[in-house]
């Protein structure tokens, strides 16, 4: 796989010690390989595309990453910038927010 988007609640997002963030750490660990996971949402979400310069190497600042753990607020606050990337898997925490057609997350 190449990339993954999860979408949850704050709650579950925010915080370096998160859920999301202490389950990927559990993840990496298991798995004997480091995920490189970005948080974005607040001061972390700058665009996806935003260019970045690291040991030689020049891309979007999304291609850094092997997952992006956001908000279902901040998804949707910047939905063109998700929907123009490519994601292996979207994860949907807590999912029952979007069945809902007529609430603000759907």
């Amino acid at each position: 796989w190449r990339r993954a988007l999860v979408l949850a609640p704050g709650m579950l997002v925010k915080g370096e010690d998160s859920m999301w963030l202490r389950e990927l750490r559990e993840t990496s660990i298991a798995w004997k390989s480091p995920l490189r996971i970005w948080q974005w949402h607040g001061e972390r979400a700058q665009p996806l595309q935003s260019e970045a310069h690291i040991s030689g190497w020049r891309g979007h600042m999304v291609e850094l990453f092997d997952v992006v753990v956001t908000t279902y607020e901040s998804f949707l606050a910047n939905q063109a910038q998700f929907c123009e990337e490519s994601w292996t898997c979207v994860i949907l925490d807590e999912a029952q927010r979007i069945k809902n057609s007529g609430a603000k997350t759907a």
